[in-house]
């Protein structure tokens, strides 16, 4: 005959299992955390995936006649082709931005190492661009809402560190905004190593026909944090140094570092939307006395051009080159 259990037996093996379960629970639990820990940290390396290092892209241009794969740039004249921008009197920003982007188109083509590329000419929209808005539209507005998204996880998480904008910029409208994130993904596609938007600058005044109170040039740069901004920082370090040789960087409080760096503004990639070092340039406020009189802005242009070609070069050719900069 079976002797009944005793109920210190009884406890034991109910305590038992009770271990067990929670054991079970801690490492259940402890997967789970593990699985999503991996997750996010998979996620962050593909938004947060490396771009074109400063010895990549000079490693290319070194090569670039012998394996026939030149440098790719895209110049990004500013704005629409037939409004937006400053203006001031009888000069159009984005006229300006235009004919700047044409001389330095001309001197890169000169350069074999350079495959050229510019958004938008005389006529409008370069055709290819046009046809990739067209064709890419609802893609593209898929493309800037999931690089929101990422960007807003990411700053949750902490994995990326939010910074209060240094300057306030004009917000664009939506399909301004939209074409700019289109420019990005057309040279993600496309494996564009470099891009250069071509501004000029303003600041609100009460009387529009009287010169503004600053003056001066400004680089904006991506963020750090984005695949892109480090070496952006590097190729905008030369063109910063050829620049001030000739002209004053910009004496704005907030511009005096002469380089900005910026998360929210859309030309140099905000929410990492840009593989390649994306870079703004402001040559100048609108309303300076060197870009009033047709003549002397005409040779102005063409020498900011050249100045900005020349500090490509320092970057990819002189690179052992001292880096001089002027401040004011």
């Amino acid at each position: 005959m079976r002797k009944k259990k005793s109920r210190l037996e009884a406890y034991s093996a109910t305590a038992l299992l009770g271990l067990c379960m929670g054991i079970l629970a801690v490492y259940l639990a402890h997967t789970h955390i593990a699985t999503f820990v991996q997750k996010q940290e998979q996620s962050a390396a593909v938004f947060f995936k490396p771009g074109s290092s400063v010895a990549d892209l000079q490693r290319k241009y070194d090569r670039a006649v012998k394996t026939k794969k030149a440098v790719r740039i895209l110049l990004v004249p500013g704005h629409e082709p037939f409004y937006g921008g400053a203006e001031y009197r009888n000069l159009k920003e984005r006229e300006m931005a235009l004919e700047l982007s044409a001389h330095l188109a001309k001197l890169l083509e000169a350069n074999r190492r350079y495959d050229t590329f510019t958004s938008r000419n005389s006529d409008g929209w370069d055709s290819a661009m046009l046809a990739y808005f067209a064709d890419n539209w609802e893609s593209i507005g898929t493309f800037a809402q999931k690089q929101k998204v990422e960007t807003a996880k990411h700053i949750g998480t902490g994995a990326l560190v939010k910074h209060d904008p240094a300057m306030i910029h004009n917000a664009a409208p939506s399909d301004v905004g939209l074409r700019l994130y289109g420019i990005h993904k057309w040279a993600n596609e496309n494996d564009i190593d470099l891009s250069i938007h071509i501004h000029f600058n303003d600041h609100p005044r009460k009387n529009a026909t009287s010169p503004g109170k600053y003056t001066g040039f400004t680089l904006y740069i991506p963020d750090p944090q984005y695949s892109n901004g480090k070496t952006a920082r590097a190729v905008a370090e030369r063109i910063f140094a050829r620049l001030s040789q000739t002209y004053s960087p910009s004496d704005m409080p907030k511009e005096a570092p002469g380089i900005v760096e910026s998360q929210d503004l859309i030309a140099v990639g905000s929410y990492n939307t840009s593989d390649a070092p994306s870079i703004l340039v402001e040559y100048a406020y609108i309303y300076e006395a060197q870009l009033q009189d047709e003549a002397t802005r005409s040779l102005v242009l063409q020498d900011m051009a050249l100045q900005t070609y020349e500090g490509l070069q320092d970057f990819f050719e002189n690179r052992n080159k001292h880096l001089v900069q002027k401040t004011r």
